[in-house]
């Protein structure tokens, strides 16, 4: 489901536009079922689940979550996942963001495996970043999650 139509929507969701379409798949559509699902199953198979438990599961994500949601982190996983790999000087050009934000942001989320840190021995030496295989799976994750803020805006 999610190939080049999904690059085509999160350029669509990323930019905010209206009537967010794709000509392969209508993701909206399918987000929308997915949640129904989901709530269905956790109806049902869920019940006995307690406050507790899912308060000690939220507190385990919430270090990640933090990382991942954080100010540009999920603008820096997208422009990576749609272009492959960049250098610093081009992610900081396209996402207009200022040297020491964005090399902090790089490395926390080589720290976290998200992505990898690669060096060119050239002169002078090139440093490119890409999405691991973790990064690549968040960021196709965070599309049904920026698909339902579009839809309660």
């Amino acid at each position: 489901i999610l190939t080049v139509s999904v690059k085509l929507t999160l350029y669509k969701i990323g930019s905010m536009r209206e009537n967010i379409e794709c000509e392969d798949c209508n993701l909206i559509k399918i987000v929308t079922e997915c949640l129904k699902n989901v709530e269905s199953c956790l109806k049902e198979e869920c019940m006995d689940v307690g406050l507790k438990e899912i308060t000690e599961k939220l507190n385990e994500l919430t270090p990640s979550l933090s990382v991942i949601l954080s100010k540009w982190t999920p603008q820096i996983i997208y422009s990576l996942y749609l272009r492959k790999a960049m250098g610093f000087n081009e992610l900081k050009r396209a996402l207009k963001v200022s040297s020491r934000v964005l090399s902090d942001k790089l490395r926390v989320l080589e720290e976290r495996r998200i992505i990898f840190r690669t060096v060119k021995p050239e002169k002078p030496p090139k440093v490119l970043y890409r999405l691991t295989s973790a990064g690549e799976k968040i960021a196709l994750a965070l599309i049904p999650l920026l698909i339902v803020i579009r839809l309660i805006r």
